[in-house]
């Protein structure tokens, strides 16, 4: 599962839905994207010390989040993340 944007609203979004998730499959594997590293590492501190075997890794961009999820789930969003990173060289 993965979440972009830990800001006020986005964290706690994040820590509930990874927090559920976690409940359900506590072999879940969670990434989190944002600008701020420092909220990034509170976010996954917090995080591991409620659910201390939960895995939580970071994307550098949104773009590296979509491309590492497995192409059965995400086939139209790598596409539509790709036409739009295109749109955005230009």
């Amino acid at each position: 599962m993965s979440f972009i944007g830990l800001g006020k609203m986005g964290y706690q979004m994040a820590y509930n839905l990874f927090s559920k998730q976690y409940v359900q499959d506590n072999d879940s594997q969670f990434v989190v994207c944002d600008t701020n590293l420092d909220t990034v590492q509170s976010f996954g501190t917090t995080f591991i010390t409620q659910y201390p075997s939960a895995h939580i890794t970071y994307a550098e961009t949104p773009e590296k989040l979509v491309y590492d999820i497995p192409l059965q789930f995400n086939s139209h969003l790598k596409l539509a993340i790709g036409q739009l990173c295109c749109l955005v060289e230009l």
